[in-house]
């Protein structure tokens, strides 16, 4: 995101000095004002940013200078034949592919493995829902919840005291 790029260059060569950042991109604003992006790079933009730094987006091929030239810079990186910056992939990207694939492949062991054929004729799709660390299954795989116990003494003495205060 050349956003990023630019607010790193004003924080190294301009740091106190207030600066307007204009961008044709709307959707680059819209997604730094979500309050909860999906995306590493939206987060990095955002932990960028200060108060000296000002976003305006801008309309584009009207005629501003300084946006046509960014758009045939832009254009002319886009028909190189070769790479010559390279974007790491985004730790959420990184972290959903992770997770898509440990699914499939817990969904595929599920499916033809020779144990727990009983459970899969109930719940043939894993989910991490039904996981031992959810609450609910863990409380119905209990043998048995003790209720507490009330001796006759006990609901005695409280009703006895219930009115009772005491200094």
């Amino acid at each position: 995101m050349a956003l990023k790029q630019e607010i790193i260059w004003k924080n190294q060569h301009k740091k106190n000095v207030h600066c307007h950042i204009f961008t044709d991109s709307i959707s680059s604003l819209k997604a730094l004002q979500k309050l909860q992006p999906k995306n590493n790079l939206v987060e990095e933009v955002r932990q960028l940013l200060d108060a000296t730094v000002s976003l305006h987006w801008v309309k584009t091929h009207i005629g501003i200078e300084g946006n046509e030239t960014a758009d045939k810079a832009a254009k002319s990186a886009s028909e190189k034949t070769s790479i010559d910056v390279h974007l790491e992939i985004p730790q959420r990207s990184m972290k959903t592919k992770l997770k898509t694939l440990l699914m499939v492949e817990w969904q595929r062991r599920w499916h033809y493995g020779d144990k727990g054929r009983f459970t899969f004729n109930i719940f043939p799709d894993v989910k991490p829902s039904r996981c031992i660390d959810n609450r609910y299954l863990a409380q119905a795989q209990q043998p048995t919840v003790t209720p507490p116990r009330f001796t006759s003494r006990s609901l005695i003495y409280r009703t006895a005291t219930a009115g009772v205060v005491r200094t």
